[in-house]
């Protein structure tokens, strides 16, 4: 006697999603941008020295952009970023 075991696959469910697959391709890309750092400063980062968040919004506030990546200007940037960011950006 044969007995056939039908297997219904969810598409949806094996599928990642196109914000998913934006959020690999953007760790992606970040993997292969922070490979140029010294090593001591992904160190830094790594042990929480460095608080890489902080660093993007002050290089934001520096090229007038918002979190999309969108010119707002500078004196906008800087008020949208925070008043840590604006500290930083002045050092750099």
């Amino acid at each position: 006697m044969s007995t056939t075991t039908t297997t219904t696959i969810n598409a949806a469910a094996t599928t990642p999603s196109n914000d998913n697959n934006n959020e690999v391709c953007i760790q992606v890309t970040a993997y292969y941008a922070m490979q140029a750092l010294p090593t001591d400063v992904l160190a830094a980062i790594a042990s929480g020295q460095v608080d890489p968040v902080l660093v993007a919004k002050a290089l934001l506030v520096n090229q007038g952009l918002d979190l999309k990546g969108q010119w707002i200007g500078f004196e906008k940037a800087g008020i949208v970023h925070g008043k840590a960011a604006r500290y930083l950006s002045r050092y750099i």
